[in-house]
């Protein structure tokens, strides 16, 4: 098993008296030396620069003139672990803007990337739309749509994860006064508990949350 575009070699030990000669067939159909098929002299193959229609059954020979012919089968697969990275994170989107995230998957046999919120998986339709590329896009963001994100990275081998949060921020009028209007300490625990992307929180302690989208 090997990368795609890397090296792959297979190896072949043989033994005999005479010493056999060493031939390779893929296939059923016979390897000749070229830029990027080499033979070595203790019967390794070398292929050069792997493609997946590389991947298929190679048969070693060996053969001393003498003795009856004995091959060997190696099926060579193509394989990349998968890598999955949420791209253009945008933790904090006002209330009414665009939520843009991009999964970018990688690995081979080539994945297929889906994303989920809260276990659910999302589709296009409505204000979401997801790229055949990755991308997802929510327009015109509420509240309900802080979360978590999660991209799923899959193909015929495996599956990898990987999570971003995103927090809609209430619009704040500027003529609005915006202060708390409960105790300091609910406040707190309000802001450290990540409730300030709701309206209803993020209103009770305007001031608190206005500080915190600040990064103060």
């Amino acid at each position: 098993m090997v990368k795609p575009s890397s090296q792959a070699f297979l190896h072949c030990e043989v033994y005999g008296n005479p010493k056999p000669s060493v031939s390779w067939t893929k296939n059923g159909s016979p390897l000749r030396s070229s830029s990027r098929y080499e033979t070595f002299s203790n019967g390794t193959l070398l292929i050069r620069s792997a493609t997946p229609g590389d991947a298929d059954s190679y048969t070693c020979r060996a053969d001393n003139g003498v003795s009856t012919p004995v091959d060997r089968t190696i099926k060579l697969s193509l394989r990349e672990m998968l890598v999955a990275r949420i791209e253009n994170q945008n933790g904090r989107v006002i209330e009414g803007g665009r939520i843009l995230l991009n999964c970018e998957g990688k690995g081979y046999p080539e994945p297929a990337i889906t994303w989920e919120k809260a276990g659910r998986a999302l589709v296009s339709g409505g204000n979401v739309f997801i790229s055949s590329n990755g991308g997802l896009t929510i327009r015109d963001a509420t509240s309900s749509d802080t979360g978590t994100y999660t991209c799923i990275v899959s193909n015929t081998d495996e599956k990898i994860e990987t999570s971003t949060s995103v927090q809609v921020v209430p619009k704040v009028m500027p003529d609005d006064k915006c202060e708390d209007k409960t105790s300091l300490m609910k406040c707190r625990l309000i802001v450290s508990a990540r409730l300030c992307g709701y309206t209803m929180y993020s209103k009770i302690c305007c001031n608190s949350c206005q500080r915190f989208f600040n990064g103060e």
